[in-house]
């Protein structure tokens, strides 16, 4: 980790340190830390596909981490409160 770091340092600009970060971080069953390390690559290129994919798949190993112990993510509540998300859509006249 110290080494991707130093690169980070050494130029802020590359993708690919964090990106690799991030890689490093999943493999070692972090992916919280993961999802950071991805989330930092795609605010430096939105265009970098492999960290979209990377974040995903940390997503999905994440999901598998928390059903192996039983524990489930407690959802969001915005994700509940579907009434900001509705309309109520006048039903047509007929005539």
């Amino acid at each position: 980790m110290a080494d991707f770091t130093e690169s980070i340092r050494l130029n802020p600009k590359s993708v690919y340190p964090y990106n690799n970060r991030g890689r490093a971080y999943r493999k070692k069953n972090e992916p919280v830390k993961a999802l950071r390390a991805f989330g930092e690559a795609i605010k430096v290129d939105p265009r970098f596909s492999f960290a979209y994919v990377d974040r995903g798949n940390s997503i999905s190993s994440k999901r598998s981490i928390l059903s192996h112990y039983s524990i489930s993510p407690k959802p969001s509540s915005s994700i509940l409160d579907r009434s900001r998300h509705t309309r109520e859509v006048p039903r047509p006249i007929w005539r």
